[in-house]
């Protein structure tokens, strides 16, 4: 193998993607799509939920070699009364040797919620719940304080027609509508075109019959925090 510049560039540029949160995000959203074509083919939709999405999500970044941990507690809530608020995935990963001379190669840490939606509704309170939840949350909360560079992300998973009734139809609260009109931007551009505001994949080939599930990834914003808390 003929080791040029262009390749050492390349690689260096590889190494920087696989310490970045936001590009294991997009990863696993296009992994998830290409997941739920296969649920599709198989017909398995009648045991599709929240929680059987987790086995992909927690494979496919186990071997991008992140340590996951799902259902993460959120510190300061564990001794309270009832059970603890909680972050559906944290996913870290420490610079190796190898990846040490890359300046923008930082010991990353990810929050990420998920969300499958099964009915064509307004955006429901809950999602706008993880939003604020995930504007607040910092480092020491999820026990990761020498992570720096944490990133929070919110996905959803769905027919492609309930995803769109959710960007769709406006909501009477002024913080949903909001995070519906993020949604409507995103789905507004072209799959897996990225965004500072998210992005999104389909299953199957675009415009096809088995294109019937759409996964979006809204990316926090710092107006998410806006009357959030822990």
């Amino acid at each position: 193998m003929v080791i040029t510049k262009h390749s050492v560039a390349k690689r260096r540029e590889d190494d920087r993607s696989n310490y970045d949160p936001l590009y294991l995000v997009r990863r696993l959203s296009h992994g998830l799509a290409g997941w739920l074509t296969f649920v599709d083919v198989g017909r398995r939709q009648q045991a599709l939920n929240e929680y059987y999405l987790y086995a992909p999500i927690f494979e496919m970044s186990l071997g991008r070699r992140w340590t996951v941990r799902p259902q993460r507690a959120i510190v300061g809530e564990i001794g309270k009364k009832g059970a603890p608020k909680t972050i559906d995935f944290v996913m870290y990963k420490k610079r190796t040797r190898k990846a040490s001379d890359i300046q923008t190669a930082e010991d990353s840490c990810l929050a990420l919620e998920i969300k499958l939606t099964t009915n064509s509704v307004r955006f429901p309170k809950t999602y706008a719940y993880d939003c604020k939840k995930l504007s607040v949350i910092e480092p020491e909360h999820i026990l990761l304080s020498k992570f720096p560079n944490l990133k929070c992300a919110f996905m959803i998973a769905g027919k492609r027609d309930h995803i769109k009734y959710l960007a769709d139809f406006s909501c009477d609260d002024e913080f949903r509508d909001k995070l519906r009109q993020q949604l409507k931007t995103i789905l507004d551009q072209q799959p897996g075109t990225e965004t500072d505001s998210g992005w999104f994949y389909d299953s199957g080939p675009p415009h096809s019959s088995t294109a019937s599930y759409r996964v979006v990834v809204m990316v926090c914003q710092s107006w998410w925090k806006t009357g959030a808390k822990l």
